[in-house]
């Protein structure tokens, strides 16, 4: 892309993808210093998923001092609460502080709309911070049983398929596309790839066909 068009690694959305598959510390320092520079330029959802980034690498002062400027230019219920999430997710990544990133992610679980994002967010830290994949699929579970969905079975689906569980997510995918077939306008080809990916690489061919 660059080799076609130099001005394209000015913007945001090819420094986020650059950093996302090399981040090297050189790199994170300069998306840092980009962003603080420019904050009021990006987007609410950019912005977000710098902080994730920088969380993910560790950088937990520097993705807290984004979500500090944040708190105070976006005003709507769901950017607020996704802000609480990724805070959140630093107060288990930092301070290894289970209980108090559970307290913030509880205040969240009754809304509807930001439900999703809340568990998500629950079972990655328990994934990626805590390494207990147990616990993991405990809450994708338990997130089906509460509202057995098409979207909630296809998450559990793809929780199973994270952690190579090829069998199990290759079931939850059947089960959620078996609860599409009512409602075609809803359908989505993406679930169809990611059973194809589970059957194969549970060498299930015959099935894949």
């Amino acid at each position: 892309a660059l080799n076609f068009d130099k001005t394209i690694g000015n913007e945001i959305l090819f420094k986020l993808i650059e950093l996302k598959l090399n981040p090297t510390q050189n790199k994170i320092e300069n998306n840092y210093d980009f962003i603080m520079s420019s904050f009021d330029q990006h987007s609410f959802l950019n912005l977000l998923s710098f902080v994730d980034v920088f969380i993910q690498n560790k950088k937990y002062s520097k993705a807290l001092k984004i979500l500090i400027l944040m708190v105070e230019k976006f005003n709507s219920k769901i950017e607020k609460a996704l802000i609480i999430l990724k805070q959140a997710k630093i107060k288990a990544g930092r301070d290894n502080d289970l209980n108090r990133a559970l307290f913030l992610i509880n205040q969240l679980k009754n809304r509807e709309k930001i439900r999703e994002m809340a568990v998500l967010t629950e079972s990655d830290i328990y994934l990626n911070v805590f390494h207990n994949e147990q616990k993991y699929i405990q809450i994708l579970k338990e997130n089906c049983q509460i509202k057995n969905s098409r979207k909630n079975l296809e998450i559990l689906g793809d929780g199973y398929l994270r952690l190579n569980m090829f069998n199990e997510a290759s079931e939850v995918y059947i089960k959620s596309i078996k609860n599409r077939e009512n409602d075609e306008s809803s359908f989505n080809f993406e679930i169809i790839q990611k059973l194809m990916k589970s059957l194969i690489k549970s060498h299930r061919n015959d099935d894949s066909v």
